[in-house]
This record gives structure tokens, sequence and C-alpha cells, in this order.
């Protein structure tokens, strides 16, 4: 079965350290992922090997957006007779959308090198979006 076009993906308890791509795949442009995992130091205080360094979690998922990360202690939800808390990694990430491709003005598209008039100025859509590109006489639209 092969997930596609999700708009949101959560991971509790779990290491995603191969996963990025998967989840790149798996997520809409725009897409959100949600990690919680246990920090690395709690192998010191649980009988649980494994977690998460220090800021390994925006490492993993280099080129997505970090909208959100915490390294906190927090209470045990389960184990509470061994005492103590545990220290707990957060993540909120957002897949990168795809570039825009064509510039937007009063609802109609313009391609790149295209123009038009905006008052006495004349934008020009290119590569890095609406750019100055000289005036316009008589505020004539053109195309």
């Amino acid at each position: 079965m092969c997930i596609r076009d999700r708009d949101l993906i959560v991971l509790c308890s779990f290491l995603p350290r191969e996963l990025p791509a998967r989840l790149t795949r798996a997520l809409k442009p725009g897409g959100l992922v949600v990690v919680e995992g246990l920090h690395a130091d709690t192998a010191f205080t649980r009988l649980l090997p494994g977690g998460y360094h220090d800021n390994e979690l925006p490492r993993i998922f280099d080129g997505y957006r970090t909208l959100h990360y915490e390294d906190t202690q927090a209470p045990a939800e389960w184990g509470g007779a061994l005492g103590g808390g545990n220290r707990i990694v957060r993540l909120l990430a957002q897949r990168p959308a795809d570039p825009l491709t064509e510039c937007h003005f009063e609802g109609r598209s313009f391609t790149k090198g295209q123009t038009t008039c905006w008052g006495p100025m004349k934008p020009s859509c290119e590569v890095a979006g609406w750019v100055r590109a000289g005036s316009c006489e008589n505020s004539v639209k053109n195309d």
C-alpha cells in the first residue's frame, strides 16, 4: 500500500532517521510532520536505549521548514513508579511547497518575462517574483 498526498503525518516514540525521503513522497507539498520521542539521555534514567540526541530531529528533517522544536522535561506517562520524568523532544515541520512558476495579479496569471501596468509602474514577472521593469504611459495594461 502506498500512502500519498497526506496533509499530516504523526510519529510518536518512533525513530524515523531513515524516513524523511519516504515522508516527502507521502506528504503533500506544504504538508506537516509531527514527531515526538524520547531524548537519548532518557537511557540514563529508564531501561530504554535509543532516542534522539541534541538537535537531531531538525537535522533529520533538513530541507523541511521547522515550525516548532522543543527539548523539554515532561512527566512520565508510563512507568510512574520509577519516578521522575522523561526528556522529550518534539518537532513540527513542513514539507516545502512546490516552487512557484508564475506570478499573479488582479486574478490573472503571468509567466516569466510578461509585464503588466500598475498605475505608472511596469512590473515584470521574473524568477524572483515581480520586479520593476520600467514605467507605463497612460496606465494602459500590457502583456
